[in-house]
């Protein structure tokens, strides 16, 4: 947080928001109280707060370890690589000085005050008023995606609504997760009341109604208010939007981004100026998708080969999900999805079972789970083999593993069901929950100095 409190000035877009959104390629502007005057200055400055997302330390590159490769999905076995940053990511084994760790609590702390600058300053613009509300409605989705991944990564954050100077950055203290959620939570609500249900193409990756909708049930599931999350669901199904693709491997292909499977996705240009990927799961570096992940599919499931290696070029070997030709400038053009139809359907059917199973082939739960399964090229399962609540909870919880297998879900749903230290005892891994969450970096506990309103999370 040190790295980005002091950034009063926000990190602008070179283009509008009427031209090419995915060109976010930043620069920095010395004098921000002169900036934020016209509609085109706030255009750039919400670009900006998208543009965290594409970074190394997010999206771009670390999210594979911190959410994967911290799973069981994927493995990290070579201590000596990086003085064993991701080795101990992967093992549980992270002090408070982890780099990674570090990096990922700045930049998320980075978009949370590009988006406060933002809120703070619009409200007094003097251009026309839907604009200025879907720009702020953008900006607060963006800032509860942010505090979502803090507060899921760290437990108890600062919860900063507003700018602060530099001098204010010592007095900030560890908030309680229930703050941290009732503020993603209002975010969410007024994001979705003025945000559209679409974009023309030069606009296709800004959040929408039904990315708000999303995102929103997302953290009602995680808290385990059923009721709430399923009224967000079916918002977005009634928006009649969004649906599967035909086939699950056309949702990845990089010549068909932002499809009608996609709700929200973290978008990048191959070969131009700083928006092309450095692919994620760069096997180069040693991650692999772990023999667990890849034993727990059907040799019939269509999804199988897309968490296979393909090779890029050279010894370079990603999955088939986030396989392109590498740019001149060796980056890929894929799109990180963030929340996708596929997803909304299994919350679905598990919010569903949770508020009471029906045991019926032909219930909405069901109905749920196996569409996602038969897309897959698998039989529905049915009430013989789900015959009560555990079953079905189990088999929702596979069933979002194989689907959404390398997207960083599994490391939240694995917490999110209580699950992570059973799953890990179980492959002769030994888990203390304190290590369910990271540690605070040391650096922002030295800044604070003082362990009763900042403390550092226990075992680190």
């Amino acid at each position: 947080m040190k790295n980005i409190i002091i950034i009063i000035a926000v990190f602008l877009v070179t283009t509008s928001c009427s031209e090419d959104f995915i060109n976010l390629t930043p620069f920095s502007q010395a004098n921000a109280d002169d900036f934020y005057k016209t509609a085109n200055d706030f255009e750039n400055a919400v670009n900006a707060a998208y543009d965290v997302l594409q970074d190394g330390r997010l999206y771009g590159d670390r999210f594979e370890f911190l959410l994967e490769v911290r799973s069981d999905n994927g493995e990290f076995n070579d201590p000596a690589s990086n003085v064993g940053v991701p080795f101990n990511i992967d093992k549980f084994q992270v002090r408070a000085d982890n780099s990674w760790v570090e990096g990922a609590y700045d930049a998320l702390y980075d978009g949370v005050n590009r988006c406060n600058i933002v809120l703070g300053r619009i409200e007094n613009a003097d251009f026309d008023a839907a604009l200025a509300n879907r720009l702020k409605g953008e900006t607060q989705f963006l800032r509860a995606l942010y505090y979502f991944h803090l507060v899921q990564l760290y437990g108890n954050v600062p919860l900063i609504t507003t700018e602060l100077l530099p001098s204010e950055t010592s007095n900030v203290k560890r908030d309680p997760i229930t703050e941290i959620y009732t503020q993603i939570e209002t975010d969410l609500k007024v994001a979705s009341s003025f945000l559209p249900i679409s974009y023309s193409q030069d606009n296709l990756g800004r959040a929408t109604q039904g990315a708000a909708y999303g995102l929103l049930a997302k953290v009602y599931l995680t808290q385990n208010k059923f009721s709430l999350a399923k009224i967000e669901l079916e918002k977005v199904i009634n928006l009649n939007t969004y649906s599967l693709l035909p086939s699950v491997s056309a949702v990845f292909s990089p010549s068909n981004e932002m499809n009608a499977e996609i709700l929200f996705a973290v978008r990048y240009k191959k070969g131009e100026g700083g928006e092309g990927l450095s692919l994620t799961f760069n096997y180069t570096q040693n991650p692999t998708v772990s023999t667990d992940l890849i034993n727990a599919y059907d040799l019939l499931d269509e999804r199988l080969p897309l968490a296979q290696y393909v090779t890029v070029s050279g010894d370079l070997r990603v999955p088939q999900k986030y396989f392109d030709v590498l740019s001149t400038s060796n980056n890929v053009g894929n799109d990180i999805i963030v929340l996708r139809y596929a997803d909304i359907l299994l919350m679905y059917a598990e919010v569903l079972n949770e508020e009471g199973y029906v045991a019926a082939d032909d219930s909405p739960a069901f109905q749920s789970l196996n569409t996602v399964r038969e897309r897959a090229g698998l039989l529905p399962l049915t009430t013989i083999e789900l015959a009560d609540q555990t079953t079905f909870r189990t088999a929702v919880l596979k069933e979002r593993r194989l689907e959404l297998a390398l997207e960083f879900h599994r490391w939240y749903d694995l917490k999110r069901t209580n699950t992570a230290i059973s799953t890990f005892a179980a492959l002769g891994t030994t888990v203390p929950e304190c290590r369910l969450i990271y540690p605070i970096p040391q650096d922002e506990i030295d800044i604070v100095a003082d362990l009763v309103r900042f403390p550092q999370n226990d075992c680190y």
